[in-house]
Order: C-alpha cells, then structure tokens, then sequence
C-alpha cells in the first residue's frame, strides 16, 4: 500500500516499536523537565524569602548601630569634658569651690581688730 492510497484517518505513528520507544522517551524526558523546573523554581523561592528575611535583620542592625554610634558619641564627648576638668583641676593647687566661697572675706574677731587699729603687727 502506498502512501498516497492510504486513507487519511488511519495513522501508522504507533505500529512500530521504535515509534512507542521514542514516543515513551520523550514523555519521560518532558516529565524529568518538568520536575526539574518545579524544583528549581522552589529553590529560588526558598533562596529570595531567605534573602528577605536577611535583609531585614540587616536593616534592624543597621537602626541599632547608629544608635550605638550615637551612644558612643555622646560617650567621648563626655569622657573629653572629663578628661578637661581634670587637667583643669590639676593645674590648681587649691581645690575647685564655688566662687561665692571663695569671694568672702574672712571673719574678723576683736583681737584681729585691735591689733590692726592699734598698729601692732
């Protein structure tokens, strides 16, 4: 029977043996992509919510280094100031008062103002 005489509803794909090998490897074979590009798709998945989540422990350790550096800052500016009232205080040889104490006179008693008057050292 050629070809051309044959009808058109009959189909001669799956009298051979080769054609159902062929026709089983390549059902396989699209089954196995698939498979692979379900799983690949899952491993992208996990991999960009892990990154999310990375990027939001990063982003709150960022908020609390700044606020450390802000801590820290406040910290030296506070060790610098006393660090200069030390030096200060170390230059004095008397210790640091408050001005109004140090602004008094001293008490005068009657022997101290006899002799002054009298003109006895």
């Amino acid at each position: 029977m050629n070809v051309l005489e044959r009808p058109a509803t009959t189909s001669r794909f799956f009298e051979g043996k080769l054609d159902r090998l062929f026709f089983w490897i390549s059902l396989l074979a699209l089954g196995l992509l698939l498979f692979l590009t379900i799983w690949r798709q899952q491993q992208i998945n996990r991999a960009q919510n892990a990154y999310e989540i990375l990027q939001e422990h990063h982003n709150a350790l960022l908020g609390q280094l700044e606020q450390l550096r802000v801590v820290l800052a406040r910290q030296e500016t506070r060790i610098r100031k006393l660090e200069e009232a030390a030096k200060r205080a170390q230059g004095h040889s008397q210790p640091v008062t408050r001005p109004s104490i140090r602004q008094k006179k001293p008490l005068k008693d009657a022997r101290s103002l006899f002799l002054k008057y009298s003109g006895q050292p």
